[in-house]
């Protein structure tokens, strides 16, 4: 279940804000977003335009985090050539 677009901004900015607070505190996070696994090239694009919103999110808020990137997300399960497009 995919949630809808303006909550899932307003999920990236409270992980902002979180990210921030941890920060301040001298740590450096990883974000992770789960499901890994998907089963169409439409899943895959959708989860590799969420990961590409959650960096610009943290280059917007300036913290220091980093994404944890699936490549099986990203459609290498699918199609490797698909992966690359």
């Amino acid at each position: 279940m995919e949630f809808p677009k303006s909550l899932r901004v307003k999920r990236l900015k409270a992980l902002s804000k979180k990210v921030r607070k941890l920060n301040e505190k001298g740590l450096v996070c990883t974000l992770d977003h789960l499901g890994e696994f998907v089963c169409s090239r439409e899943e895959a694009i959708e989860a590799t335009e969420y990961n590409i919103r959650t960096l610009e999110a943290i280059r917007r808020a300036g913290v220091r985090s980093n994404l944890c990137v699936k490549l099986t997300q990203l459609g290498l399960d699918i199609d490797f050539n698909f992966l690359f497009k």
